[in-house]
């Protein structure tokens, strides 16, 4: 089964290569190709992944270790990469949680000290994606941060539609 997969999902039309310095293009080609002169084709088409449901109201799940931290994790269905409003969330999660200027690095783990360390981030392959916001904190200031993270996010003005650049 493995192999059966591989053989359909790792092919050359999956790949590419990076050749640079001082080359000589054709040569550089010719020898691509004879090397992957035997390679089969596999499928490039991917294979149909069921949408999920629609949410209709809040998830959540607890985890228990042996850990004296605690860990928050927040996630929002978005659209797929190819949504006209995906570059604006991209644009949020850096403004958000990318780095030490941003919003939830310099106001909730460096001013207030509620998180040990906060990030954001928005994954959008091809199928439906997530915005999301995870954290570690000492569990007695968890209600504390999580209740800031919402109140950053909704410092936002929603992402209706976009904006055309002129």
């Amino acid at each position: 089964m493995m192999l059966d997969y591989y053989k359909k999902r790792y092919s050359p039309e999956r790949i590419f290569f990076v050749i640079s310095g001082d080359i000589q293009a054709e040569k550089a080609f010719q020898l691509v190709r004879d090397r992957l002169s035997g390679w089969n084709r596999g499928q490039l088409n991917d294979p149909p992944l069921q949408a999920e449901p629609e949410q209709v109201c809040v998830r959540k799940a607890a985890y228990h270790f042996e850990d004296p931290l605690a860990r928050i994790a927040i996630g929002f269905h978005i659209p797929d990469a190819s949504h006209e409003n995906v570059p604006a969330l991209d644009v949020l999660a850096s403004i958000l949680g990318s780095d030490k200027s941003s919003r939830l690095i310099s106001r909730l783990q460096d001013e207030k000290r509620l998180a040990i360390n906060i990030d954001a981030f928005c994954y959008t392959p091809y199928f439906s994606g997530v915005f999301g916001v995870s954290a570690t904190t000492s569990p007695d200031k968890m209600d504390a941060l999580k209740s800031a993270i919402f109140a950053e996010i909704r410092r936002f003005p929603p992402i209706t539609k976009s904006r055309k650049m002129s």
